[in-house]
Order: C-alpha cells, then structure tokens, then sequence
C-alpha cells in the first residue's frame, strides 16, 4: 500500500499520522477549503471535521457539516476508507458533537471502518482540553462523578498503522480500556506538582 490520502492533516491526529507517515508512503493532504483530490487511494484516513462538545451546542449545523455532509462526500468518492468517530456517538442524545459522530456512522459504507477514539492526549492537544488545562494549572472545575479513557495520540499513531494491511470494517473502540476518575488524575497531578523531584 502506497497512496494514502490524509483529511483534517492539520488537526491533532492528522499531523501527528502526516509527520509519521510522509517518508514511508506517498501521501495526498486534504484541508479545509480544499478540493477533494480526483484520485484513486489505496486508503483514506478521514480525519477531518469538528470537534468539541461545548462548542457544538453554539453551533450544530457547522458540526453537520463538517462531520456529515463532508463525510458524505468522501464515502461516495473514494473505495477504502477508515473515518475518526468518537466514543460519545454511543449517546448521540447527549449533543450535536455526539450526534454528528453517530449520524456519519450510519451513513458510512459497509465495507469502511469507523474508529471511536476515546480521549485522546499529547503534544499538540487542544489547549481547552482536560489534560492541556491540567497541565498548564487552567482547569476551572472537575466533574467528580466522570471518569474518562484517555490514550496517548503516539499510541493512536502506532495503531493506525496496524490498520493499513487489515481488511477490518464496522465501527471499533479504541482507547486503553481502562477508565480513569477525574478526581483521582486531579489529585494525582497537585501531588505530582509538590513533590521535591519535581521541583
């Protein structure tokens, strides 16, 4: 497998897989405001879209956009593709965000391969991300009764390049599998911060 096309290769797993990848395989790029390339790839990673669940409440039609009817489009043009979902399209009641994650899925192709990230985390992360806030002492508030999945974008890297010769379709978790309580990984941190090894 050669030809890969790339989408949402400036966002956060984007530039993570598009700096991993560009030496190994021959890689289109798609953005926003760009064309979708007239080409034929042995393999599309969809990344691109909206994300956040706050803000999806101010704006849900940017979100179907973003997520459905670009989706739309790159399932109809292209054979092979593996799409970003999210673990929140298992409650899609909850926001537009998760909504838009659950209504792709159900419009994607039978032989196409949704992967729902859990929390993701590591260098380039959102700054109004949970673990970005924690670590630059800006998190405003905690909910103590929330636990999360979080997993390391290297290790989503590592995993995607497992997919590459694996003919896997349907929708899949990815994440540790181990949830962690918010609380705990607060407290855990301020402990962290105090500690003389730190200092």
């Amino acid at each position: 497998m050669s030809k890969i096309l790339i989408t949402g290769y400036k966002g956060f797993i984007g530039k993570h897989l598009h700096s991993a990848w560009k030496d190994t395989y021959e890689i289109d790029c798609f953005g926003r405001g760009y064309q979708l390339p007239n080409k034929d790839y042995d393999l599309v990673f969809h990344l691109a879209g909206s994300s956040g669940v706050r803000s999806s409440w101010k704006n849900p039609w940017r979100y179907f956009k973003d997520n459905v009817l670009l989706s739309r489009k790159i399932f109809k043009k292209y054979k092979k593709v593996i799409y970003a979902s999210s673990s929140a399209a298992a409650e899609p009641w909850r926001n537009p965000y998760a909504l838009s994650k659950y209504l792709v899925e159900k419009i994607a192709p039978k032989n196409s391969l949704g992967l729902r990230f859990t929390t993701v985390y590591g260098p380039g992360a959102r700054n109004n991300m949970f673990i970005s806030r924690l670590i630059n002492n800006k998190l405003q508030y905690v909910n103590i009764d929330c636990k999360r999945d979080f997993i390391h974008v290297f290790d989503i890297i590592s995993f995607l390049k497992k997919l590459i010769n694996l003919n896997l379709s349907g929708v899949m978790d990815v994440g540790t599998g181990k949830a962690i309580d918010l609380k705990d990984l607060v407290k855990y941190n301020i402990e962290r911060r105090k500690s003389n090894f730190y200092e």
